[in-house]
């Protein structure tokens, strides 16, 4: 709509710098990569990710290289909507997004910064001895380890196995897990919790299992909890509308606080999405890694000392998305301009040897006089000396209103 007829919606800051036929012929022949090096499908060394490899390494290598992480992070699952036909699309039903990519994403949950991201491309023939979900937080976090950081996760990935090794590394973790895992005590998987807010916990070394009845049996896994420490407590609305406090384990009120990063980064980077429709899948993930940069910046200068705004008056001025995306966008643009030269008839068409015949113009366009009206109708005939598409009925009425001294008006 940035070039439509209409004044209502058609701002003019683009439509003067760039016209429709331009930008759709760049989005026609638009790539980030020379795929014509990679290996065919099947063949040793081939890339599923060579049509946005480059621009994927660059954005993962500056998202880590230009932020210091809080104490907690957090690893999830995050969905790129995706409905088209692609070996490694994925179908995951618990999501608001059900079917696309599935990207694994490392964030922040005090601001919701990507500090790290891996495309999931199928099952691939790595360490038999790891599960996904631990290959997968192993992968995210390499880079933090032995730095005394926090893991929070959910329990597809949360095993006994992958805390033992986060703890050898100097790494602590926390997340729910499944009461059928490996190395969980029986007393943990057999409990029978009716009342609200009971508890059972299990300690061996630093390795914590709590159990813990809310509106159903939660399960957490912890090596960064202390299970003398006062329990606290949560509010739980009853049947009859009422607030109750409930008694709450704090390895439990922890994993709530600081489970969401990847939930907060999604929904930051979904408030001003730069996605467009596309036949093309790598496009959609192109979109979500030039998105996941943009917010990647915006919360650098949210957060950065020297780029604090400030009222007439003095006061802290919070920084908006959309304010620092307005000014991304104009930054880029700068004075760019490049809008097509139209020609303009003169007056005294018959000094310039232009004479108004119907013609074949060659090209099909919307008919000037029928757009005007409201209409949208094309037509490769028109005005040879104006250089305007017309159709037939509309050829009389466009030359009668433009010239009106001729036909005595």
């Amino acid at each position: 709509m940035y070039w439509s007829s209409d004044p209502m919606f058609s701002p003019c800051g683009i439509k003067e710098r760039m016209t429709r036929d331009r930008y759709d012929k760049i989005s026609k022949y638009f790539h980030v990569a020379d795929t014509s090096c990679n290996p065919a499908r099947g063949q040793p060394g081939h890339d599923k990710l060579s049509h946005v490899r480059p621009i994927l390494e660059a954005v993962r290598v500056n998202l880590m290289a230009n932020y210091k992480p809080h104490r907690e992070t957090t690893v999830d699952e995050a969905m790129i909507g995706y409905t088209g036909r692609l070996g490694f699309r994925q179908y995951v039903p618990m999501k608001p997004t059900k079917r696309g990519i599935k990207v694994w994403v490392r964030a922040d949950p005090h601001n919701g910064y990507v500090n790290d991201i891996q495309v999931y491309l199928g099952k691939e023939n790595r360490d038999g001895d790891k599960g996904l979900g631990e290959r997968v937080v192993i992968d995210l976090v390499t880079p933090i380890l032995n730095r005394g950081h926090h893991v929070y996760c959910d329990n597809y990935f949360t095993t006994v196995g992958l805390f033992e090794e986060l703890q050898q590394q100097g790494t602590y973790a926390c997340g729910t897990f499944r009461s059928n895992r490996r190395g969980i005590p029986d007393e943990i998987k057999q409990q029978k919790l009716k009342e609200q807010g009971t508890s059972i916990t299990m300690q061996k070394g630093n390795m914590v299992a709590t159990a813990w009845r809310d509106k159903k049996t939660v399960f957490i896994l912890s090596t960064n909890f202390d299970p003398t420490t006062p329990r606290t407590t949560v509010q739980r609305r009853q049947k009859d509308g009422s607030q109750k406090d409930v008694s709450c384990p704090e390895s439990v009120r922890n994993y709530t606080k600081y489970m969401n990063g990847v939930d907060h980064a999604d929904q930051l980077r979904a408030m001003y999405s730069l996605a467009r429709k596309s036949a093309k899948w790598w496009k959609y993930l192109f979109w979500f890694l030039v998105d996941l940069a943009i917010v990647g910046a915006y919360i650098l200068m949210k957060e950065s000392p020297n780029h604090q705004q400030k009222t007439r008056t003095g006061k802290p001025k919070p920084l908006t998305q959309l304010d620092f995306r307005k000014k991304v966008a104009k930054q880029l643009i700068g004075d760019f301009m490049q809008k097509r030269k139209r020609n303009v008839l003169k007056e005294n068409i018959q000094l310039q040897g232009r004479i108004c015949w119907p013609a074949n113009l060659g090209k099909r366009r919307t008919c000037k006089m029928c757009s005007k009206n409201g209409k949208r109708r094309e037509t490769q005939y028109g005005c040879e000396g104006c250089g305007v598409n017309l159709c037939v009925e509309c050829y009389k009425p466009y030359h009668v209103e433009k010239f009106p001294e001729r036909f005595g008006k």
